[in-house]
């Protein structure tokens, strides 16, 4: 298959904007800024969008402007995915449920195993 100019132009393009919705992605998340970190969020994010936009030419090749927001989307996805892939390995995944006393009203108050639970009394009418 030959490709033509205005695909080659789609897909610099797509990898263009995936790379810069990554590196947002990146400055978004506020971790430390190296090099590494850069250059992987640049090149993860491009080549997920590259290939996004490679997966789904056939279907918008009428509706280039759709194509390239769905390979940025995708690029924002690709560094996303990529940090919670990191973050996984790394075994620093901290995740806390802490349960809420009440109805569902505003009652903020979280259980303290130290105290014992005496449920609400309910409004005397």
């Amino acid at each position: 298959m030959q490709l033509t100019l205005i695909q080659v132009w789609t897909f610099v393009a797509a990898f263009g904007i995936a790379s810069l919705a990554g590196l947002a992605a990146l400055l978004r998340s506020k971790q430390e800024i190296r090099w590494r970190n850069f250059l992987a969020a640049i090149l993860y994010s491009g080549i997920v969008g590259l290939i996004i936009s490679m997966l789904v030419f056939k279907y918008f090749e009428q509706n280039i402007p759709l194509l390239l927001a769905i390979s940025g989307l995708s690029g924002i996805g690709g560094a996303t995915a990529i940090d919670l892939v990191r973050v996984l390995l790394r075994g620093k995944l901290d995740i806390r449920v802490i349960p809420r006393l009440g109805d569902g009203d505003d009652s903020n108050e979280a259980i303290d195993d130290d105290k014992p639970h005496t449920p609400p009394t309910p409004p005397v009418n």
